[in-house]
């Protein structure tokens, strides 16, 4: 946020002369941009030279390049907004309390997944520990490497000018002191991989915690299914044409999700009338695709409300196994148009394209692997992902419940006993298996083991 507003002072030339530019967190760095009319590689090149020395020069401290006079005032200006940002990080940090309890409930299973995720209470006592030269030296230290770079040039560019600007980029970095580390040494984002139901662990894992906000009269309840990636090689796909495609799995996980939602709305808000707040469908964490049912209430303790969904569960399948050939066309057609669907605006082009650089995947045609994808799925593929990793009993199932127990109302928990099965997130965390984030080459389907 300072590097953006720092950004704005110091290049406000180039916002006037129709460009954009923008700085941005990513999971393990900085993303960079500059877009504009055309490409012309002096002007582009000068800004990227422009923005690289705002980035690497230090906060605080008044810049050589200019007056003294707006070099003070600029370097005030960076304190005055560091302040003002920070206050502004510790109120959002403070309202999470009185946060809705499925926001609450969603908190406490990122919690047990990501495993670069923190309490609450850790991050603000981070945020409050924050000072002006704590911030400094972070950055400092950030901007001296090592440091892996990737550039994506969208528009009316060639390969060469791609070439010669990442040239550019890789030589200003070089001369900032930074070492250049190699993609494979990359940290990358994991995830906790939930553990295979059981007999003695039939249910998954549980997570209980209290709501935060003492009026708050509603309970909450998530129930998360963990299937696997998004990607997969040719080795598990039936194309068999030796490329990189979209996962066949992962297509029949998004038209069950699909199917899945209309119904558990209408048994769970419509006719059970469980709460307002009733969804279903596909849920994603860094990377680990799965199903979910959430539900919002204030008529029933979340433990009851975790039977209904459970009862669900069992009902539908034998709605799903039923599904008309006509709803499945229209379910696929639908996702695959929605697949294919081209970009309005280079911008949103280029922001699809950065996303599988970001990823790691690089699948700049996922739009129709995908649709391909989901063309070749079967009811078949459907009921059996649904038997398999959904259906108590099944032979591949990870699942997490998250319940949220209100302080006030009809709703509240009269007893402080446990559960069978409660966990403690960050206590069993550290007990889990890891799903990595997947690289280009990695065979999702199978090697990753969910």
């Amino acid at each position: 946020a300072l590097l953006s507003e720092r950004l704005e002072r110091s290049l406000n030339s180039a916002f006037t002369a129709g460009y954009a530019l923008e700085v941005g967190a990513a999971d393990a760095g900085l993303v960079l941009g500059i877009r504009g009319w055309g490409y012309d590689e002096a002007t582009l090149g000068a800004l990227s030279d422009a923005l690289l020395a705002a980035v690497q020069r230090p906060l605080f401290e008044p810049q050589q390049s200019v007056g003294l006079a707006e070099a003070a005032k600029n370097a005030l200006a960076e304190k005055e907004a560091f302040q003002r940002l920070k206050e502004s990080f510790v109120r959002e940090a403070a309202a999470f309390d009185s946060a809705a309890p499925l926001q609450q409930g969603g908190y406490a299973l990122r919690l047990l997944l990501d495993q670069g995720s923190y309490p609450i209470e850790q991050t603000r006592k981070a945020i409050n520990a924050i000072t002006e030269d704590s911030l400094k030296a972070f950055a400092l230290e950030f901007v001296s490497g090592p440091i892996y770079c990737e550039a994506l040039l969208a528009g009316n560019a060639n390969s060469a000018d791609a070439s010669q600007l990442a040239v550019r980029l890789t030589s200003a970095l070089s001369a900032g002191g930074g070492a250049i580390l190699r993609r494979e040494d990359v940290p990358r984002r994991l995830v906790s991989k939930l553990p295979l139901t059981s007999e003695q662990a039939p249910a998954g894992v549980l997570l209980r915690t209290q709501g935060r906000n003492a009026d708050e009269v509603n309970g909450a309840v998530q129930v998360y299914w963990q299937i696997g990636g998004r990607r997969a090689r040719s080795s598990t796909s039936r194309s068999g044409d030796g490329s990189t495609v979209a996962s066949d799995r992962h297509a029949a996980l998004e038209v069950l999700a699909q199917l899945l939602e209309q119904p558990a709305y209408a048994q769970l808000r419509t006719r059970e009338q469980l709460g307002y707040a009733v969804g279903a469908g596909l849920s994603e964490i860094d990377g680990a695709f799965g199903l979910y049912i959430a539900v919002q209430s204030a008529i029933l303790p979340p433990a009851q409300v975790l039977g209904r969904i459970d009862a669900f569960v069992l009902s539908f399948g034998a709605e799903l196994a039923n599904t008309s050939s006509d709803r499945l066309a229209s379910v696929v057609q639908s996702l695959a148009r929605a697949k294919r669907e081209r970009s309005k605006r280079l911008a949103q082009q280029a922001g699809r394209y950065w996303l599988e650089v970001a990823r790691g995947e690089y699948l700049f045609a996922r739009g129709e692997e995908e649709a391909k994808a989901l063309e070749r799925v079967r009811l078949a593929d459907v009921v059996l992902l649904y038997q398999q990793r959904v259906l108590p009993g099944g032979s591949a199932v990870r699942r997490a419940s998250v319940l949220v127990e209100p302080k006030a109302g009809k709703a509240a928990a009269t007893s402080s006993e446990s559960l069978p099965g409660e966990a403690e997130p960050l206590a069993l965390r550290t007990q889990l298996a890891l799903f990595p984030r997947p690289r280009l080459d990695e065979d999702l389907d199978s090697a990753a083991g969910i």
